[in-house]
């Protein structure tokens, strides 16, 4: 008969041990698993809401004004975009200057308040004092982010000065002026060259927008008005940019 080994005793500290060793390896497989560990709550934004992520359900009424407003201005920028895109495609000299002065309406003129979309640029210095309600999309854009402040506001004030409008002082001091800069370097050159040299040197590349389509709508050929155009939508091509990559499409799309 074999004799059966005895049974080694088991010491409190070994079990205490395998215990350990035991519930580790659960743990180790419940995350890996990901079935029964409790998920972690989603992380609360910071304190300032205009720093929360564009895609935030914090709720901020003036965060979505801003929001709507900078909607607002890349719509029309993407209409004056396509002004000039139908004088680029155009082969009728007047057609072709019939859409740059589209394109001039919708990047500076004298709207009336509620215009939809808002010229860009506004034409005359606005009276601060006043309670008319500004008729530029430049204006309101640049209110509604100075009132949010924090992370996104002041990044849209930035984005309005560069590359919209350059020299924003300039514009809601006398904006009249700045007009009448940008028209006084339309005539700085005779060939395309010049004039994109002296153009190139307006601040802001809105600003420079202004100029081609200027050019666009007075153009004596259809080649000059195809040339003032194609330079015209290459600048507006990317304020287009400049405007998605603050992320608008987290907020429902880019109207």
């Amino acid at each position: 008969m074999r004799t059966m080994p005895a049974m080694i005793p088991t010491r409190p500290d070994h079990a205490r041990s395998a215990t350990r060793r035991i519930v580790g390896s659960c743990l180790v497989l419940a995350f890996l698993a990901g079935c029964s560990l409790p998920a972690a709550g989603p992380e609360e934004p910071a304190g300032d809401p205009s720093r929360a992520p564009l895609g935030s359900s914090v709720p901020n009424p003036t965060r979505d004004v801003l929001l709507d407003e900078v909607q607002r201005l890349r719509s029309t920028v993407v209409s004056a975009r396509g002004a000039l895109g139908a004088a680029l495609a155009s082969d009728d000299p007047r057609a072709a200057r019939d859409a740059g002065d589209d394109a001039l309406a919708l990047l500076v003129a004298d709207a009336a308040p509620g215009t939809d979309p808002r010229p860009l640029f506004p034409v005359d210095t606005l009276d601060r004092d006043g309670d008319t309600d500004a008729p530029d999309q430049l204006t309101h854009t640049l209110s509604a982010a100075r009132e949010l402040g924090g992370g996104l506001g002041n990044a849209v004030v930035d984005l309005l000065r560069d590359p919209v409008a350059g020299d924003l002082g300039a514009w809601q001091r006398d904006a009249a002026g700045v007009l009448a800069s940008v028209t006084a370097t339309t005539r700085e050159a005779d060939d395309l060259v010049g004039l994109e040299t002296a153009i190139g040197e307006l601040p802001g590349l809105g600003t420079q927008a202004i100029a081609w389509a200027q050019l666009t709508a007075a153009a004596g050929s259809i080649e000059d008005a195809r040339a003032y155009a194609e330079r015209g939508v290459a600048s507006l091509d990317v304020l287009a940019v400049s405007l998605d990559l603050l992320g608008l499409d987290d907020e429902g799309g880019d109207g």
